[in-house]
């Protein structure tokens, strides 16, 4: 609670959002953050996710997808 929450930043980018996912997911793979509790996990999970891969979100993802908060890795589509 007493630094910035932001370790740091990734952004990917490919020809187009299936390419830029896929991109991104690999990247997550290999994201190493020692020392610290971080979101990887999540993000890995959120970017998985076929309502994410189609552009289909909103203010209410989160809670939507998360009602429960979250609990680990779910099963999830490739991207295509």
């Amino acid at each position: 609670m007493y630094y910035d929450p932001m370790i740091s930043k990734l952004i990917t980018y490919g020809k187009n959002r299936s390419e830029a996912l896929s991109v991104m997911l690999n990247a997550l793979d290999s994201y190493v953050v020692k020392g610290v509790t971080h979101n990887i996990p999540l993000l890995r999970d959120i970017y998985s996710h076929k309502r994410f891969q189609e552009g289909k979100l909103s203010t209410k993802y989160l809670p939507e997808e998360y009602p429960d908060g979250f609990h680990g890795k779910r099963k999830c589509s490739p991207v295509t």
